[in-house]
């Protein structure tokens, strides 16, 4: 019995680990421009929509860079919301990061 729930165990281990694996974390940063310089645009809600129209939101920390972890491989529509809505069709591959190009936010 004991082998068997160990046994057990060890398989939904191995389950969970190959399922972390496939995840990537979306990563990307933002910034403003002013008099030709460039400067952290902070406190910028990002949203993350997949094809079910399910959405996860961060926001933008005092450097600029936003986060969205354990993300499934997949096609995405990313929302930068600032004075406007800017929307960017991104795919998210089985890899440990997905980096987004710096973005402008107006």
């Amino acid at each position: 019995m004991k082998r068997s729930s160990l046994l057990a165990g060890l398989i939904v281990l191995l389950l969970l680990t190959v399922d972390l694996l496939a995840a990537s974390t979306v990563r990307g940063r933002l910034y403003r421009e002013a008099n030709g310089r460039t400067y952290p645009a902070q406190g910028v809600t990002v949203r993350l929509r997949d094809g079910q129209g399910s959405t996860r939101s961060a926001s933008s920390s005092s450097d600029g860079f936003f986060y969205f972890y354990n993300v499934a491989s997949g096609f995405y529509r990313l929302e930068v919301i600032g004075s406007g809505t800017q929307r960017y069709s991104i795919r998210v591959a089985e890899r440990n990061y997905t980096d987004i190009a710096p973005i402008q936010v107006p």
